[in-house]
């Protein structure tokens, strides 16, 4: 155990334990589903979400207890969706060890019939990761048999699934091709001279051209020190800069000002800091769009005067 200059302390253990991906139906008893339920909903009785639920990230214990292993990608501030969307993992994943019998029975006992009946419309493939839809095709029955095994379990009738999209190698590519062609035919219907513009490249300075194309990855880099600079509580630079990039993304197909916002009170979300998260975003935004206006004006103060000139 760590402790900072600020006072805080970080607590490192290793479980000891095996996970029960590793373990035969035989060898995992009635107790251990249960178990990796009472801890999930632990979890989420702390506002986390764990983000990665399958077999090998719960783990049965030496003392017969289950825990969760690796917390990289839990939520800090979960929302409803995510908390179903651990559970219905959770399901699945025990269904896969046990058969969907004893792993309705387990969720059951710890969840009581409203609260298996939540999860039911997120039962689909969406939810599951690859290798929870791998061992799902391996099976001998599929998510229709256990959401008709969970809503008997919990008294209801099947719901209609939530509408749940995974992004997918064909999702990108019909939003490239989108692009392109919104591309094109907003370039056609406001006129734009394409041989104008690729005579001005033949007449451009290339060493400029390729710096100008070496630096803009770059940008963000810096609009990543902005964002830290407008949290309240301190932020690792690499999830920041990433998130500079997917804001970058996200702007093709919308305001920058607004998927900024967006984003960044996503992002102080999941650091833990809800409570202000909007104001730090809007500071952050707004900040950022008031420095590209000034630079505008700037340049357009200082440089394009000089244009003029004989």
């Amino acid at each position: 155990m760590g402790q900072g200059a600020d006072g805080d302390a970080v607590l490192i253990s290793r479980l000891r334990g095996r996970r029960l991906s590793q373990l035969s139906a035989d060898d995992i008893d009635d107790q251990q589903p249960q178990g990796s339920w009472r801890s999930l909903v632990r979890l989420h009785d702390a506002g986390l979400a764990h983000g990665r639920i399958d077999g090998d990230r719960v783990l049965a214990l030496e003392d017969g207890t289950v825990a969760l292993a690796d917390l990289a990608e839990a939520d800090l501030v979960a929302s409803r969706d995510s908390i179903v969307t651990d559970r219905a993992r959770l399901l699945v994943t025990t269904t896969t060890l046990v058969g969907h019998a004893r792993a309705v029975t387990a969720a059951f006992a710890v969840l009581t019939g409203p609260g298996l009946a939540e999860v039911l419309p997120y039962l689909q493939p969406a939810v599951l990761d690859r290798a929870t839809r791998k061992a799902l095709k391996n099976a001998e029955w599929d998510l229709t048999v256990l959401r008709d095994a969970a809503a008997q379990a919990a008294g209801v009738q099947p719901p209609a699934l939530q509408n749940i999209r995974r992004v997918s190698v064909r999702s990108i590519l019909i939003a490239v091709a989108g692009t392109l062609l919104a591309y094109w035919l907003i370039s056609r219907l406001l006129g734009v001279d394409f041989s104008a513009i690729f005579s001005e490249l033949a007449a451009a300075n290339w060493w400029w051209i390729a710096a100008a194309l070496l630096l803009s990855p770059i940008v963000q880099a810096t609009y990543a020190v902005g964002t830290i600079g407008a949290s309240i509580k301190p932020l690792r630079y690499g999830p920041v800069a990433i998130l500079q990039y997917a804001i970058q993304f996200i702007a093709v197909a919308s305001p920058a000002t607004a998927a900024r916002l967006a984003l960044d009170v996503r992002l102080f979300q999941r650091f833990g800091v809800a409570a202000g998260a909007i104001s730090i975003g809007f500071i952050d935004s707004y900040g950022g769009f008031a420095v590209q206006v000034l630079l505008i004006a700037l340049i357009a103060l200082t440089a394009l005067p000089g244009l003029n000139a004989p």
